[in-house]
């Protein structure tokens, strides 16, 4: 099963996630990497509730497949539809499910999963639950304790 840091935070909710350190750390540990994303003025931006960190080229491209892009806004799903296609995005708030754009399930926590599901935040969900969805076959789990599921 693939392990996804959620906005780049290894050992619980930081306040350098989304940061370009917080993402060297997380590939430097093996993990995907969950990112919020914006688009203001055609620049790629990183930031939870807000733009906070440019999103260079370089650094696009080394979390590469990596990545899994939360597009925060209309602008960042255009920039990725128009400029990284081959790139996984999204958009979500609080749906079930969503789809990404390499075809897998973003699943809200505790619903129902397949094996195109990435569990979302399984840390708030109740822990005999979580493992049945694991021995169901996940894709993939994100969360903000990656070194709490190894890699």
């Amino acid at each position: 099963m693939i392990i996804i840091s959620h906005r780049a935070n290894v050992n619980g909710p930081s306040k350098n996630e989304n940061s370009p350190e917080s993402i060297e750390i997380a590939l430097s540990l093996n993990y995907d990497v969950e990112l919020d994303v914006w688009a203001v003025n055609d620049q790629l931006m990183l930031g939870h509730d807000a733009p906070q960190y440019a999103l260079n080229k370089p650094l696009v491209d080394r979390i590469g497949a990596k990545g899994w892009f939360h597009c925060k806004n209309l602008e960042a799903l255009n920039y990725f539809s128009n400029n990284l296609p081959h790139l996984n995005y999204f958009w979500h708030q609080k749906d079930d499910y969503t789809i990404t754009s390499n075809g897998y399930f973003w699943t809200y926590p505790g619903k129902k999963i397949s094996t195109k599901s990435v569990i979302v935040l399984p840390e708030l969900i109740d822990p005999d639950i979580l493992e049945s969805m694991i021995q169901q076959g996940a894709y993939a789990l994100c969360t903000d304790w990656p070194n709490n599921y190894g890699n």
